[in-house]
């Protein structure tokens, strides 16, 4: 999965087990977090644009989580683009 702003380079992460994919969690909440703080809107503002409850946007300020359908929506509406990427599975070979 590639996160990337728009007109920025992309950032790689590949997901290969379910400890990777609440470390990606992490980090884009962290992301929206520092989006919210720093666009210049209230809360109110961007929960009219996006349809993310107040209540929502205001748990992810204070450090909580919310749903992957909310990060994708929040990272839609701030710039980003998530671009899914299917990864080639190699075949063990026994010895």
């Amino acid at each position: 999965m590639t996160v990337r702003k728009k007109s920025e380079i992309p950032v790689i992460i590949l997901l290969t087990n379910v400890k990777s994919k609440l470390i990606l969690r992490c980090m884009l909440i962290d992301l929206l977090r520092a989006q919210i703080k720093s666009c210049g809107k209230r809360r109110a503002e961007i929960s009219r644009e996006t349809g993310v409850e107040e209540a929502v946007l205001y748990r992810i300020l204070q450090g909580g989580s919310c749903k992957a359908e909310t990060v994708e929506a929040l990272l839609k509406y701030f710039g980003f683009e998530i671009v899914r990427k299917k990864v080639k599975v190699k075949a063990r070979k026994d010895r």
